[in-house]
């Protein structure tokens, strides 16, 4: 068995072409089944940082999606452009026309207006999730923070080793968490006595005693009456 490539236009999965060839004394027929490979999965914010996609998480939209090689560099399509895709309003992505081979990523960036860089994954196959519901990436970082996310895919097969004609690598999903200052969500008072709450009752302090200042420093009415 091996395997044919060809690109006649408006094809679909399944679709069936007949190829004909000879040597001007014989010739053979073979039949050619139309294949596609596909990758899909769910960008969203995980809001309790359990590393499980809940109703009550918000889904990430206008995230960039492309399929790479494990040095970061796009895969190209069978029309010679980059593979990729743009998560919408639900969160979710779909890229199709993957090419048979292996070492494949996909690899998430913010949209041009966004920063991951006070981000981070979430925990990667958290217990109690399911494929459906957990998240699989890594982060893409540098010492100014979180640029973006990848997850490492299986390999895609040839068309002699795919058991149908479309093979789909579904829920490849990449949770995030927002990261929020401690001191934003905890009352002072309850805060343990440590360098941060020490700096925060110092800022207020200093607040007062410039106000005080100020008040000081206002000229003084002067004179008698008569």
């Amino acid at each position: 068995m091996f395997d044919i490539t060809i690109q006649p236009s408006n094809n679909r999965p399944a679709d069936l072409y007949s190829i004909r060839w000879g040597d001007g004394y014989n010739k053979t027929d073979a039949d050619v089944t139309v294949v596609q490979r596909v990758v899909s999965g769910i960008v969203w914010y995980d809001k309790d940082g359990n590393g499980i996609r809940e109703d009550t998480d918000a889904l990430a939209s206008n995230v960039t999606v492309t399929l790479t090689d494990s040095n970061g560099t796009p895969v190209l399509g069978y029309d010679g452009k980059p593979l990729t895709d743009t998560t919408d309003k639900d969160g979710t992505y779909r890229i199709v026309g993957i090419p048979a081979g292996s070492g494949y990523q996909v690899r998430f960036s913010p949209g041009r207006r966004d920063s991951w860089l006070k981000l981070k994954v979430t925990a990667k196959n958290a217990k109690g999730s399911t494929k459906a519901t957990n998240s699989a990436a890594d982060p893409i970082s540098d010492t100014s923070g979180m640029k973006g996310a990848y997850i490492n895919l299986n390999d895609f097969p040839s068309p002699s080793q795919m058991a149908s004609p479309v093979y789909e690598d579904v829920y490849e999903n990449c949770g995030i968490i927002r990261v929020v200052m401690p001191y934003l969500e905890t009352p002072i008072a309850s805060m343990p006595f440590t360098g941060g709450r020490l700096l925060l009752v110092l800022v207020a302090i200093s607040s007062l005693s410039l106000v005080v200042g100020l008040v000081l420093l206002r000229p003084q009415k002067t004179g008698r009456k008569h």
